[in-house]
């Protein structure tokens, strides 16, 4: 089993991963609007260069690897905000922050993070759906929190934000 569909399962209780993996193929055989892009068809060429039904097929099975689509997909469909944080050594300096968010769910129910080492993915935390600029794992009252969040974590940008 994909250690991402294990992380996410970790935050939906009764949901296990082989389950939530059906459900997001399932999801995707539906081709819906999946981010940016009007079709998940579109984002998974984009993606993978693959096209729907093979791609599909092959994330069916347990030993494919799931990715940034399968949280875009999750994000969709119960509706949440993911935020993966890369603990790869070259990113740790950067506090490497990644956020997945449905344009379609402006307010998601629940916000959660997971952390990246570049080859496995582990459940980190549920984390405050607040000011979505806020650096995760930042300690300080929100009274005391910088005004230019930019400021303060330099390397966050918008092109870490996927929609």
């Amino acid at each position: 089993m994909s250690c991402l569909f294990v992380s996410l399962a970790h935050f939906e209780p009764g949901l296990s991963a082989s389950t939530l993996r059906s459900k997001i193929c399932d999801f995707f055989q539906t081709d819906p609007p999946l981010g940016e892009f009007e079709k998940a068809s579109q984002a998974i060429k984009f993606e993978s260069n693959q096209e729907l039904e093979p791609y599909v097929a092959s994330m069916r099975k347990t030993s494919t690897q799931g990715g940034a689509l399968e949280i875009m997909a999750y994000c969709e469909m119960f509706p949440r905000k993911c935020i993966v944080t890369s603990t790869r050594r070259k990113d740790r300096a950067k506090n490497h922050i990644t956020e997945f968010v449905s344009p379609r769910t402006p307010n998601p129910e629940k916000c959660v993070s997971v952390k990246w080492n570049g080859g496995h993915y582990d459940p980190d935390k549920e984390c405050p759906l607040g000011d979505p600029q806020r650096p995760l794992g930042n300690s300080q009252p929100e009274e005391s929190q910088p005004s230019d969040p930019q400021a303060e974590n330099p390397d966050r940008t918008d092109e870490n934000v996927f929609y």
